[in-house]
């Protein structure tokens, strides 16, 4: 599992990465404004929990705000790949810009909160499968 110091320094990519993206709002495309719309507000859902990390003391806790943090990005990037396909931001791809976004510990994140939680994190579904219901 990942060492407090190198989730921090994903949390520190991340917000990094964003606020380069914030300082070229407004270069916004009129005809792709929905989908920078839609893009920027998700991320403001996406990383309300991040900049914790920078402060908190426990790995634990910095694991679950980094696992929620990649599993609403991979959302993001469905939801996009779904409504807004051929979407262009600040002249590319909207899909290339998200894909910059680290996603480093996604797979040990996942690992990590299905045996803390005795749940399957699914990708492709909104929901977990919960073992004990089984």
């Amino acid at each position: 599992m990942p060492e407090l110091t190198e989730l921090r320094n994903e949390a520190l990519k991340v917000m990094d990465l964003h606020t380069h993206l914030l300082r070229k709002l407004e270069e916004i495309d009129p005809d792709h404004a929905e989908a920078g719309v839609f893009t920027l507000r998700s991320f403001g859902y996406i990383l309300q929990n991040l900049p914790e990390v920078l402060v908190r003391d426990t790995v634990e806790d910095a694991m679950s705000a980094l696992f929620e943090y990649y599993g609403l990005l991979t959302e993001l990037k469905y939801n996009l790949k779904l409504n807004y396909p051929y979407a262009i931001l600040f002249g590319k791809p909207i899909l290339e810009i998200i894909e910059r976004y680290p996603t480093t510990y996604h797979q040990e994140l996942n690992e990590w909160f299905e045996a803390q939680n005795g749940v399957d994190v699914v990708e492709t579904k909104q929901t977990m499968d919960d073992k004990a219901l089984d």
